[in-house]
């Protein structure tokens, strides 16, 4: 608090003129919808501190970068309203400077609220022990199992027992014996331990993981409530306030951005699908099964649904988020654009995440850029759908577009296409054709000295 009120007359100072600094709720938003917009804001950036941060995986060095993006796009849904607080110390310190609003204590209590949910959520996943739901996520190895691996999987992958004795001819030849041993009772407990907890791939029947699986749909419904929140946010945000940024910008670094911050929340808790499209993919190349994709795929409508209801809510004017056709696009071209463009982020999902490589880890990142690379094309001309629930969960409250149904016809396509290229590459083991992507050793580097 201290240290906000210091910033805040720090700057007074050194700015020419008065310093206009303190949060105040802008294009005509009410108080009630301030504290909601503060809290929900707020719980998503703890949300984001609390598995990134507190949670210790391999992400964990880089998590500062989730918590500036996820901020970010925070920002763009709630600066046209509440001037973004999130924060009691950025508004308390303003407030000292530029004095206080009748209302300063939604700035309080909304960020307060927030706090307390996120921490809510977090103690509740801990209790399902969300890391058994979704396993794999921090996998870096492209092997199917860790029992198929003969050595420690920290260790470089491809490692074999001849590698291990042509490293070692200057050891000792018991030395080297022990090192295998070991790392082979390392390895086989390791692959015990996967056995017990893999709640999400037993062979016990159709049902036998349904705790795991409504578990699984609990998450998906709430990421993707999170998820279409802050980017039908900013597209309302665009839509009906005096705000002047580059707007296809604006509105797909909203999609993007969203699509990257509540990923890294629910990506080792879910997968962090949030698109009926892409589980579908996933379920048909045996990521998820049929019984999880029934229930996912429900839950993402849902979510839909409730984000648009939460964003019409939470905002003055009507709801202005739904997508249409734009740009003298006719229904067979927004057809296939929204069917390139679901293949494209289909095809992301399915190569950094169902696949398991040193990228593996942050693929969200992957992902909310892919979404926000393929909206540039598409927002134009269709609205950037990419994703059915994107598109019904608005139609519900706006009403429903005669061709409608080319943001459900479309990105189906999209994932049928995503995933048959996905099995032309496996088949044609690609991992083969460019090896060494994933070296660090600067041996492997072309032009290496005879």
């Amino acid at each position: 608090m201290v240290g906000g009120i210091t910033a805040c007359w720090i700057l007074s100072a050194l700015l020419p003129g008065s310093a206009n600094i303190n949060l105040s709720l802008g294009a005509n938003t009410n108080v009630a919808q301030g504290l909601f917009i503060e809290m929900f804001a707020t719980i998503t950036l703890v949300l984001n501190v609390l598995m990134l941060g507190a949670e210790k995986h391999m992400v964990t060095p880089h998590a500062p970068l989730g918590f500036g993006l996820t901020l970010f796009v925070i920002t763009l849904f709630s600066i046209e309203y509440t001037g973004t607080g999130i924060n009691v110390a950025r508004a308390f310190g303003a407030a000292t400077v530029n004095g206080f609003q009748t209302y300063h204590w939604i700035y309080w209590l909304g960020p307060t609220l927030g706090a307390l949910l996120a921490t809510a959520f977090y103690i509740f996943l801990r209790k399902v022990e969300y890391w058994r739901i979704n396993p794999g996520q921090d996998a870096t190895s492209m092997e199917p199992h860790p029992s198929t691996a003969a050595l420690d999987p920290t260790a470089s992958p491809g490692r074999c027992l001849s590698q291990i004795c042509c490293q070692g001819l200057n050891r000792n030849l018991a030395e080297i014996a022990m090192t295998v041993l070991s790392n082979l009772s390392r390895q086989t407990g390791k692959a015990l331990a996967m056995k017990r907890i893999d709640l999400s791939r037993s062979s016990g029947g159709l049902f036998a993981d349904i705790e795991a699986d409504l578990i699984a749909m609990l998450g998906e419904f709430c990421g993707t409530v999170m998820f279409l929140l802050f980017a039908l946010g900013s597209v309302q945000a665009l839509n009906t306030t005096s705000a002047s940024p580059a707007g296809d910008y604006y509105y797909c670094a909203g999609f993007g951005l969203s699509l990257f911050a509540v990923s890294s929340v629910f990506y080792r808790f879910t997968g962090s699908i949030f698109n009926p499209s892409v589980s579908l993919a996933l379920a048909l190349t045996g990521v998820i099964g049929p019984v999880r994709f029934v229930l996912v795929a429900f839950a993402q409508m849902i979510g839909g649904i409730v984000a648009a209801a939460l964003v019409d809510g939470l905002t003055p004017g009507p709801l202005l988020v739904g997508v249409v056709l734009g740009n003298g696009a006719s229904r067979a071209q927004g057809l296939f654009i929204e069917m390139f463009t679901t293949a494209g982020l289909t095809l992301s999902v399915l190569m950094l995440a169902a696949e398991k490589h040193l990228m593996t880890p942050i693929a969200p990142l992957g992902f909310g850029f892919m979404l926000f690379a393929v909206m540039l094309w598409s927002a134009p001309f269709t609205g950037g759908a990419v994703n059915t629930a994107r598109a019904f969960g608005p139609a519900c409250i706006e009403g429903f577009q005669s061709y409608h149904w080319i943001y459900w016809l479309g990105p189906t396509l999209g994932a049928l296409l995503a995933v048959g290229m996905y099995w032309v590459l496996k088949k044609l083991k690609y991992w083969r054709i460019t090896p060494n992507q994933e070296s660090t050793d600067r041996r492997d580097a072309p032009m290496q000295e005879v």
